[in-house]
């Protein structure tokens, strides 16, 4: 993302409510989502395994840097609230499920294939060949991975917070025949003041002024990283 900056004056009325809306203040969004497909004709795809998502804070604890075996992306594992990838699970099923586009085989059904991805004493296993294994067992055209590497809950209320919420998680879209990497979505967001984000005022209105839950963010979030999910 680049960001440019210009110098500009403002008239005193303008500057005035300005001023006047910074005191009232409240929160805008700084999240960034990052997607991209594979340029491929037709994906041929009609049964998704959905993987329940990963908790890395779990696997790595807090504070290191992690490189995806996948996709060779970068990033720093935080603390993750207890829960949030089996919310994050739910809400990506009923995301994909309400669009229709493939048949989807629930994550239970992979069993424990989640936890043998990453050794606890940090030496990856070979994911890959262990993913395309299962997707065949189980008749799967694709794998659907996320990993949650942040999910820190709002300190405070909704118009006062010590702490804003913040997340960061990923997703993987594998096709099991060769598997070639089809999708990826990152998203990734630490809410940050208006005063501290003037150029997010959209962000800001649509949110009711107000700080939000990592819930909240995160359903956002996921709903933005799908629009560019691949069709059949």
């Amino acid at each position: 993302m680049v960001k440019t900056g210009s110098k500009f004056t403002l008239h005193r009325p303008l500057a005035a409510g300005l001023a006047l809306l910074l005191v009232v203040a409240g929160c805008a969004g700084s999240g960034a989502v990052t997607t991209d497909t594979s340029p491929v004709e037709a994906l041929g795809l009609e049964r998704i395994l959905v993987l329940p998502f990963q908790d890395m804070y779990k696997i790595f604890g807090a504070n290191m840097s992690y490189r995806c075996p996948l996709c060779d992306s970068v990033y720093e594992i935080e603390t993750v609230t207890p829960g949030a990838d089996d919310f994050l699970t739910e809400q990506l099923m009923a995301a994909l499920t309400a669009r229709g586009d493939f048949e989807l085989i629930p994550p239970d059904a992979a069993g424990g294939v989640v936890q043998e991805l990453v050794s606890p004493d940090g030496k990856p296993l070979p994911p890959l060949a262990l993913l395309q294994d299962v997707g065949r067992d189980l008749d799967a055209d694709a794998i659907l991975l996320g990993r949650i590497y942040r999910f820190e809950e709002r300190i405070g209320t909704k118009f006062s917070a010590q702490q804003p919420a913040s997340v960061t998680f990923d997703l993987l879209l594998i096709r099991v025949a060769d598997g070639r990497i089809l999708w990826t979505g990152r998203y990734e967001e630490t809410q940050k003041s208006l005063s501290e984000n003037l150029f997010n005022l959209g962000t800001f209105v649509r949110r009711g002024a107000r700080w939000i839950s990592a819930e909240e963010m995160a359903r956002t979030g996921l709903e933005q990283m799908l629009q560019t999910f691949p069709k059949p």
